[in-house]
């Protein structure tokens, strides 16, 4: 029983898994409007981040993953072009998973169709 404890102890600390999950709210965009999840290594070694723009109903509509080092960061789009509900729009929110989560900072952003202006931006918790 002993070495079957100590078996599982070591797989799971071999395990490439991510080790921590940061989101943001979730929010309601107009027709046309791009929601941007942007996240960046804040510390001070390489990190492996998943990027995951996510609809309420729980599917991925874009995703990425990335070993970023110090200071690096990148961002998904995603823009609402098929907008259903009273009033028309699409929502969702922004899901960050890292090997080390206290080393990244994560961001969902909200704009127009035709600027970079943000409308909104939501911090990852």
């Amino acid at each position: 029983m002993r070495s079957i404890v100590i078996a599982a102890a070591a797989l799971a600390l071999a395990s490439p898994g991510y080790a921590g999950t940061l989101a943001t709210s979730f929010v309601l965009q107009a027709p046309g409007q791009r929601v941007h999840c942007d996240v960046v290594n804040v510390g001070a070694s390489s990190v492996t981040v998943k990027a995951d723009l996510t609809g309420l109903n729980g599917r991925v509509a874009v995703s990425h993953s990335a070993s970023l080092g110090p200071g690096q960061g990148f961002g998904v789009v995603g823009q609402c072009i098929n907008p259903g509900g009273t009033p028309p729009g699409c929502s969702g929110y922004c899901r960050f998973t890292a090997t080390h989560k206290n080393q990244i900072r994560g961001v969902l952003t909200v704009t127009p169709s035709d600027s970079d202006s943000p409308v909104v931006s939501l911090a990852a918790q």
